[in-house]
């Protein structure tokens, strides 16, 4: 994956703390079940900003991360952002292209960890080879993917719909794979992977906890926003449907009845 291809939700500043936000906002669930406490050294790949990478650092003291990203923007955020752990020794990040990790002197990786990412990339297979060339055998790794077609929401929200098809599409005409969680167990078994064990998981809110609800659903809708821009630019929808969409999201967020459904994929598997 390299830094000038085009990516659905830019670098901005904006986009920047979305993805620190994001991080926070979704770690109870993508945390659970994530054991790292026998590893010593990690490769995060597709680190961005580095959200992920002091959560993880905070949750598991004994584990030393490296991040890996393409982009020199995020990489040099990453580090402003964590110097406490990089001086410990604890933390570190290069800038380098993840289907091809040659250049990258560190190895001997005991686990490996990627979040959102392989959705982006041109080819996922060549990021999950260079990644394994990394490891020691035997290195456990955990993939969380999204699988955009799994998006509900209730009441009926047609403009919301209409724009994620247009958001997916415009990602699948880039090389992009909005769908990718569940083709995990395939990439990682033809990557040379083995004992891939994949888990579907949801966000799923409704009456049960409106103010969870209504969090989470404000959350979401800062992805469709990330996008507005590009998908504009590329004709693919116009200011009337952004509102339409923001009317939506602002209906289910309060409406009693209202329902929110997303799931997503985790796969682990051995080197």
């Amino acid at each position: 994956m390299s830094e000038d291809r085009d990516y659905l939700h830019g670098y901005t500043h904006e986009e920047q703390q979305r993805l620190i936000d994001q991080a926070e906002i979704l770690a109870p669930q993508l945390y659970e079940g994530l054991d790292f406490s026998n590893h010593k050294k990690m490769l995060e790949v597709g680190c961005g900003v580095g959200a992920q990478t002091g959560l993880l650092a905070e949750r598991f003291p004994e584990l030393h991360i490296h991040g890996v990203d393409v982009s020199q923007a995020q990489v040099a955020l990453a580090k402003d952002r964590l110097p406490g752990l990089i001086k410990q020794g604890r933390v570190q990040f290069t800038c380098a292209d993840a289907t091809d990790l040659t250049a990258m002197e560190d190895d001997g990786f005991d686990s490996a960890y990627i979040c959102w990412f392989l959705e982006h990339v041109y080819e996922p297979i060549a990021v999950l080879k260079s990644l394994k060339a990394k490891l020691k055998p035997g290195s456990k790794v955990y993939l969380t993917e999204v699988n955009n077609s799994s998006l509900f929401v209730q009441p009926y929200s047609p403009n919301i719909l209409q724009y994620w098809s247009q958001f997916n599409d415009y990602q699948w005409t880039i090389n992009g794979h909005p769908f990718i969680g569940l083709m995990l167990p395939n990439l990682l078994l033809k990557a040379g992977f083995k004992n891939v064990v994949s888990e579907p998981r949801s966000f799923f809110f409704d009456d049960r906890d409106p103010a969870e609800r209504e969090k989470f659903m404000n959350y979401f809708f800062g992805i469709f926003n990330s996008a507005n821009d590009i998908l504009v630019r590329k004709g693919r929808i116009h200011h009337e449907m952004i509102k339409e969409v923001q009317n939506e999201f602002e209906r289910a967020m309060t409406s009693e009845g209202s329902v929110f459904y997303y799931s997503y994929v985790r796969a682990t598997a051995e080197a």
